[in-house]
């Protein structure tokens, strides 16, 4: 806003990234309707009025509160974070800090992750996708304010405008590639193609299993819970999993249920002459931890993948990313300004009601007392004409004035 006025944003944001905990932390934040519920009415206790959304992917855990009390229910967030962690982690030394953005910088900084900016692989584009099923969640589940659903429209217009400018891509950049990097660095020896299954054809598990395929090298298994008829022949069951373990040079976890998937009995390592390796990227994690220290397995998760290199993105792109969102937040700063108007335009028409339903009338027949009811009709409606002209003169000035705004910026 080049410093000219000070818009109030009625936001806030806490937010836990693979920055802030690892994933031993983050999988206890996953939600149910039960905890989401839970938070959304003691939100409501301090905020009637508030709004709440819940981001969770396997990277992230974003709430974010639409309210006139940021950094209050800031907090309370912050609270109610570290309170999951000593219920479900007891007894540990320390406990991660949530980062906590208000105002302004939390629109930024939500647009920031919709448009794959702030992503474990920089300029992935299923983030945008998981941030329009969150909102789709909460306008479900009623705690969708007009602030939030505003956000969410730009946050949709810039992960468009990401992808028109080859910053946002669904091929590589995402989990999937980095699944795919850790692989070949797994077997970059050069030597015959790997077979790999891969367990949970949900979206994440589809593009890792494809990009493995286009990748070459691999031979990919693809493995499911369920089995519609279109994927007969080439999807196999999960329950198929113990007899394929002799065939497969590799495993990939992608399934997303609260508890694992991938225990003891799913596996038969019995006539393996080499180590398993299997990469688990589902929050919470997916293999039981008795399997994570089998020494017939070489176990990775998400925190694993930190460490390999990453996508590089030319500083023009990034210009243009960020010249986007800049747009895109100062359409947000007028959304909240006029927001702001329209409260204070409410408040004027409420107030010159007042006056012409009540105060004129009592004003008059306290202090004109002696006149006939005609001519003190024809009094009370001037001075209503007069309070009506100095209000409608007020609402076109304050118009007005925000177009002058505007139209400088």
């Amino acid at each position: 806003m080049n410093g000219k006025l000070k818009i109030e944003v009625p936001l806030a944001v806490v937010s836990c990234d693979f920055r802030v905990a690892p994933t031993m932390f983050r999988e206890k934040l996953v939600s149910t309707p039960e905890r989401r519920r839970e938070l959304f009415r003691a939100i409501h206790r301090i905020d009637p009025a508030a709004g709440y959304l819940a981001l969770e992917t396997c990277n992230r855990t974003e709430w974010l509160v639409s309210t006139e009390n940021p950094a209050w229910l800031a907090e309370l967030l912050k609270a109610h974070m570290l309170q999951l962690w000593q219920e479900t982690l007891p007894g540990l030394a320390s406990y991660p800090s949530p980062a906590v953005y208000l105002g302004a910088e939390a629109v930024r900084h939500v647009y920031r992750v919709v448009m794959g900016l702030e992503s474990l692989a920089t300029g992935e584009a299923q983030i945008a996708g998981q941030f329009q099923n969150a909102m789709v969640l909460a306008r479900e589940e009623e705690t969708l304010s007009p602030l939030l659903n505003r956000l969410g429209s730009g946050a949709g217009r810039l992960a468009k405008a990401g992808s028109r400018l080859g910053f946002r891509s669904n091929h590589r950049r995402g989990i999937h590639g980095l699944v795919c990097r850790s692989l070949q660095h797994e077997f970059r020896e050069a030597g015959s193609p790997r077979s790999v299954a891969v367990v949970g054809m949900g979206g994440i598990g589809r593009k890792t299993a494809q990009l493995l395929e286009d990748t070459g090298g691999f031979r990919v298994l693809r493995v499911n819970r369920t089995i519609r008829p279109e994927h007969q022949g080439s999807w196999r069951h999960l329950d198929e999993l113990p007899s394929l373990c002799g065939q497969i040079d590799a495993l990939v976890v992608a399934t997303g249920g609260l508890n694992p998937i991938l225990t003891p009995q799913r596996l038969d390592l019995t006539g393996r002459n080499e180590v398993l390796p299997i990469v688990d990227i589902g929050i919470p994690r997916q293999v039981e931890a008795s399997v994570q220290v089998d020494p017939k397995v070489r176990y990775r998760n998400i925190d694993h993948l930190l460490d390999l290199p990453r996508d590089e993105v030319d500083a023009g792109t990034l210009q243009r990313v960020e010249a986007e969102l800049d747009k895109e937040m100062e359409r947000f700063l007028r959304f909240c300004m006029e927001r702001d108007l329209v409260l204070l335009l409410d408040r004027i028409h409420q107030g010159r009601h007042e006056f012409a339903i009540s105060r004129i009338p009592a004003h008059v027949a306290a202090t004109c007392g002696d006149l006939d009811d005609r001519t003190r009709q024809q009094v009370e409606a001037a001075m209503k004409k007069v309070v009506a002209d100095y209000a409608g003169e007020i609402h076109q000035a304050l118009q007005q004035a925000l177009e002058e705004y505007w139209s400088r910026q």
